[in-house]
């Protein structure tokens, strides 16, 4: 199961749909993505599939039409793999694009602060012998409504559908299993601990002063000291450039948009990817030491 090939079928399949009616199928165009992978076929898992087959027909009795495309161009991505090209020519393009159509937008993996009872026995302020206790995987697809002429989505729209349960169980197996290695090899991390201890310490930590904030830890809870304590603690930080911005499509030239947008805005990215270069090419750590 890999839904980044089903997101790949169906952005093709909103081009043939896109397509004027009395246009030929490129079906040999078709066939030449199917070989070299770029168009290829999906496997669901019983429970994603019903997902996802549970927001279509959901939406479609609230918007009549606005899920063909969804349907048939996943019914062809989960095919017979060498009929996808034939399936896309027959069954999606003739279809053509509805004045508002659901569109898969994104496929979006995310690490979460795990919900957890503050009670006063302060467990929730524990940290973890792998510092992934405090954490939770997390995976869905983001759809949106899209608009014909626009071809843009309506982000008052965006829905998500969630992975199920299983199957997070399963990712967050597979990612405690593969994580030392992958720190060590393409994070170039000196050590694991090196790395996840202070991603587990700054959640603890926010749990903390939020629950602070909220007034959780009693009225006596010194709150207007963690102003003096940021002050007095900066000079020990050190400063590394991070990411602002991400293009959504890799195709799309951030770089180039953001100087027409904003100068300072573009140096900063300029910034933050020559130092990224720096770090594969010369084989440093990704993230630096987080105190001095």
């Amino acid at each position: 199961m890999n839904t980044y090939y089903w997101l790949g079928d169906v952005h093709i399949a909103e081009k043939l749909a896109s397509m004027p009616p009395d246009s030929a199928c490129p079906r040999a165009d078709l066939e030449r993505l199917s070989q070299s992978g770029v168009l290829r076929q999906t496997r669901f898992s019983p429970g994603l599939e019903k997902s996802i087959n549970d927001f279509i027909d959901g939406k479609e009795h609230v918007t009549p039409g606005s899920t063909r495309l969804l349907r048939e161009a996943t019914a062809c991505s989960t095919g017979a793999a060498d009929k996808i090209a034939a399936c896309m020519c027959s069954n999606v393009k003739p279809l053509g694009l509805a004045p508002r159509y659901w569109f898969p937008e994104d496929h979006t993996s995310q690490l979460r602060e795990r919900k957890i009872m503050e009670k006063s026995d302060l467990q929730w302020m524990r940290m973890s012998h792998d510092s992934l206790a405090n954490f939770d995987f997390w995976v869905h697809i983001t759809f949106s409504l899209r608009e014909l002429d626009a071809r843009q989505p309506d982000e008052a729209s965006a829905s998500a559908v969630d992975f199920p349960p299983d199957e997070l169980v399963r990712l967050r197996q597979a990612v405690v299993k593969g994580l030392p290695a992958y720190l060590s090899k393409v994070e170039n991390s000196p050590t694991y601990d090196d790395f996840m201890n202070p991603l587990e310490q700054f959640v603890v930590l926010q749990r903390f002063v939020r629950s602070g904030l909220s007034g959780k830890l009693g009225p006596d809870f010194p709150a207007s000291r963690l102003v003096e304590l940021s002050s007095v603690t900066r000079p020990y930080v050190p400063f590394q450039r991070t990411i602002r911005w991400e293009a959504a499509d890799p195709s799309i030239d951030a770089a180039a948009i953001l100087k027409k947008a904003d100068a300072h805005a573009a140096e900063v990215y300029k910034s933050w990817r020559d130092d990224m270069f720096e770090r594969r090419t010369m084989h440093k750590p990704i993230c630096d030491a987080v105190s001095r």
